[in-house]
């Protein structure tokens, strides 16, 4: 007997709340996050929130303080 299986790949969204806006990320690491795009405004040291989207899901959600913010140009943004 064999069992015909679809092709199924889950849709996966990492985000930045910070400061009242959502930025997109590309990678997230145990102290570091890689922004998708290069931002255009530096975003002052603060707190924020790095959630994990799986299917339209909130499958993980971290609050972080961003001690040297968002930096006009950079990518990757360190946390803890």
């Amino acid at each position: 007997m064999s069992i015909k299986r679809t092709p199924y790949s889950s849709q996966v969204i990492l985000r930045l709340a910070i400061a009242g806006q959502t930025i997109a990320l590309a990678q997230v690491g145990p102290d570091f996050f890689v922004l998708r795009d290069l931002p255009t405004v530096t975003q002052l040291p603060g707190s924020g929130r790095v959630d994990g989207i799986i299917n339209n899901t909130v499958a993980t959600s971290k609050t972080v303080f961003l001690p040297h913010g968002i930096a006009n140009g950079s990518k990757r943004v360190s946390y803890f």
